[in-house]
């Protein structure tokens, strides 16, 4: 959802897709956009924020209107980021996605 280099671009479009990207705006905008991509049947690809210690992430659901984001991230497991219990799709469910983390990496602040 942050910054897609050109190399992201490229790739994806000689699978045949096309991507766009997002810079973090305010809730609604962004939850609108997951929502919206999902409803399409594409997942979404996180470059940073939603899991606190992966760069990236695929959203590939969400509950509760969009205010918890269900996906899979080679990291979902690690408790410090969060500690709700998988999806029973096997999905890690991430509530408040939009808070903490995800609000300082997406401004590239590493500071408190």
């Amino acid at each position: 959802m942050i910054h897609a280099p050109i190399i992201l671009e490229h790739a994806f479009s000689m699978l045949g897709y096309q991507i766009s990207h997002h810079i973090r705006g305010d809730y609604g905008a962004d939850s609108s956009l997951v929502k919206d991509s999902i409803d399409r049947g594409s997942p979404v690809i996180t470059l940073e924020g939603v899991i606190n210690c992966a760069d990236a992430c695929v959203i590939s659901g969400y509950d509760n209107d969009g205010s918890v984001l269900l996906g899979y991230s080679p990291f979902m497991y690690v408790e410090d980021d969060h500690n709700e219990a998988p999806d029973d799709t096997g999905y890690f469910r991430k509530s408040d996605w939009h808070d903490g983390f995800f609000a300082q990496g997406s401004k590239g602040d590493t500071h408190h």
